[in-house]
């Protein structure tokens, strides 16, 4: 059986209408001092032999009065006759519709089964009507009941029809298939329309008019449905519905209905009849139909980094804290976290949709999301979805059409996202009607990460601190002075050292193998290879690593490697400092010391380190070095340890204490 793909429609209108508890319209755009319609000719012409259309436009349609008074009527007249033999002509005269009528005030010269009709109130709006006809007749249209069109038409083969019999008629699935027991129906859904007639005569009418009303409101309208095949005295006739076609009868149930708003469509095919004649009965369906409701429940991010976990303390240095963040990463008005993606990389998502209804055939949908952060667009390329016995869907990767994301280390807070459904399918923005919205934080690393989990505050400190920097030099730099400027409290006594680096976030607190570790863990968490590296004073004697200590004269009885009096802690505390090592981070070829706020290349670092030894009684000389060829005289010694300074041990055992008598002078 050849399929349409189309509906081809007698009535075709997108107007305002009238709610079935307001009664009547008011007069046609609020009534005017005459009445008025224009109708014209648009074409006609044979289509198949015996068979033609005619083709007409209205405009300029005005009432002085009540629309429901004012119908406007079209008839197609054909010449009633009876053969010899004793059957009598039917089917030939009386098929009509109205536009503008109300079914339970309808005129009594309308002799249309049901009074077809539609409120509309739209004066100057063009009208386009497309009737299938055959044989040869007049085509009318009357206004107020005064014919104001007549169009003979004689389409040749002088086709004999005798009475139609309509024994079936029923609504299809879009794809013509059945439609399961105990389905609904959106409004905006296309169906199709089957009509099973049997008849007398050389052949069927090519085409039948068959009346669609709602349970909720007066309005009607009538389409026309041709025929599809015959088989001996048995016609069967077939078309499509257009997506949207029944809201001309119940109103957008978008907008003017409630969200859950049902109604029933019935179909019913108009008989053919002279003039006279009492009504006939007719087959009718019932298409359950209400407004689906559509929203965003579920958002899932593809491409993006697994290893995101809330904060926690955890059990050891980079093992990562906390509950793991798993998709859905957002869930309606339950769960918002975060997500890492890598600079430069494209945003996907998987959303998953929900719909008020179940519906038991593909009802197919489209979702668009509007989105954005700052002047930066992320609005997604328009998205096809599908129901099928279950009110969820997953409309899988959905891409930005505006590119990637920015090519550097940051946060994107917020990343909101308005979305539209559209079940219709026409790409005309107002079909995309607003369903939720969600909000988004998204961290943007340098690489993939070097640790096996990454805490959220961890990166809303790098990130925060990166400032939009893609060149990891200057992000080890910006990160120093991020952590050096929340003045958080440097403490060399602390011990042991934190077993997790970002307990230092946590407590605000740490010596300065926690904030080396710190910055080790931040540097790491943005894919910026890095490791904590101790200095001390050193040297290598016949195969040994000796760590040299000596008496300083201001702290009487105190062992100590490095001592300064020059620097200021992240704290805005300057003193005498003596420690027996001190620890930085290694990053971009750069020693990263968060606890005074300094930065250099290794090379460098063995000239100015000896700031962390000048005495303290003499101001700093320059360039810097020492008086009085006082010890030690070495250049500082670097241990790189593979991650973090371990909590208990600073150095490793194999490297030995060797105490030198020395007394600083006075």
């Amino acid at each position: 059986m050849k399929r349409l793909s189309i509906a081809i429609l007698v009535i075709n209108v997108l107007l305002n209408v009238a709610r079935a508890d307001e009664g009547c319209p008011s007069p046609c755009c609020g009534g005017g001092h005459y009445d008025r319609i224009n109708v014209w000719l648009v074409g006609m012409g044979p289509t198949l032999p015996g068979r033609g259309y005619i083709d007409i436009g209205i405009f300029d349609y005005n009432t002085t009065e009540d629309g429901c008074a004012s119908p406007i009527e079209f008839i197609v007249e054909y010449p009633c006759a009876s053969w010899d033999i004793g059957y009598r002509m039917a089917g030939k005269s009386w098929m009509c519709a109205v536009i503008c009528g109300n079914p339970n005030e309808c005129p009594e010269h309308i002799v249309c089964v049901g009074c077809p009709g539609l409120f509309t109130h739209s004066c100057g709006e063009v009208e386009w009507l497309y009737f299938l006809l055959a044989g040869k007749g007049n085509f009318k249209v009357l206004f107020k009941g005064v014919e104001v069109f007549n169009q003979p038409f004689d389409f040749g083969g002088e086709l004999e029809y005798f009475e139609m019999t309509f024994t079936d008629i029923m609504f299809l699935n879009k794809d013509f298939t059945e439609i399961q027991t105990n389905d609904i129906f959106d409004a905006m859904e296309a169906v199709a329309i089957e009509v099973v007639a049997e008849f007398l005569g050389d052949e069927p009418a090519p085409g039948i008019g068959v009346v669609l009303k709602s349970d909720i409101g007066p309005d009607s309208i009538m389409v026309s449905v041709p025929l599809e095949e015959t088989h001996f005295n048995t016609a069967t006739y077939l078309t499509l519905i257009e997506p949207g076609f029944f809201v001309r009868i119940i109103g957008d149930p978008d907008e003017t209905l409630p969200p859950y708003a049902e109604a029933e469509i019935t179909a019913a095919p108009i008989p053919y009849r002279c003039a006279g004649e009492p009504p006939v009965t007719v087959p009718e369906d019932i298409l359950p139909i209400a407004n689906f409701v559509l929203w965003v429940e579920e958002i899932s991010f593809e491409l993006d980094y697994f290893n995101l976990c809330k904060d926690g303390p955890g059990p050891t240095p980079g093992s990562g804290s906390g509950e793991p963040i798993i998709d859905p990463v957002w869930i309606k008005d339950t769960k918002n976290d975060p997500v890492v993606y890598r600079r430069g990389n494209t945003l996907l998502m998987n959303v998953l949709v929900e719909c008020n209804r179940t519906p038991y055939h593909d009802f197919q949908y489209w979702i668009i999301g509007s989105g954005g952060s700052g002047q930066r667009s992320y609005t997604t390329a328009v998205c096809e979805g599908h129901f099928n016995g279950t009110n969820v869907s997953t409309v899988s990767d959905i891409l930005p059409r505006d590119g990637p994301f920015p090519d550097y280390v940051g946060i994107i807070d917020p990343l909101n996202y308005n979305w539209y459904g559209n079940k219709v399918g026409h790409p005309d923005p107002s079909n995309f009607k607003y369903m939720n919205s969600s909000s988004h934080k998204i961290y943007l690393t340098y690489d993939w990460p070097l640790l096996e989990e990454i805490n959220v505050i961890a990166l809303d400190k790098i990130c925060d601190y990166a400032q939009g920097e893609n060149d990891p030099p200057t992000i080890a730099e910006l990160g120093v002075a991020g952590v050096y400027f929340e003045g958080w409290t440097y403490d060399p006594r602390h011990y042991p050292v934190f077993a997790d680096p970002l307990d230092v976030v946590r407590q605000e607190l740490g010596q300065c193998s926690d904030y080396a570790n710190l910055l080790t863990y931040l540097y790491k968490s943005i894919g910026i290879p890095a490791n904590s590296v101790i200095t001390y004073n050193g040297c290598s004697e016949q195969g040994t690593d000796y760590w040299l200590f000596w008496r300083y004269t201001l702290i009487p009885n105190a062992w100590v490697c490095l001592l300064s009096n020059l620097l200021t802690s992240c704290d805005n505390q300057t003193q005498i400092w003596p420690f027996s090592f001190h620890a930085t981070s290694f990053a971009a070829g750069l020693l990263c010391d968060a606890s005074f706020g300094i930065i250099d290349t290794r090379a460098n670092y063995a000239e100015w380190w000896r700031y962390y030894l000048q005495p303290a009684d003499l101001d700093p000389p320059d360039p810097p070095g020492y008086l009085h060829d006082e010890p030690p005289t070495f250049e500082p010694t670097y241990y790189d340890w593979p991650e973090y300074v371990p909590m208990i041990r600073p150095l490793p055992y194999n490297i030995q204490r060797e105490f030198i008598d020395f007394w600083h002078p006075w």
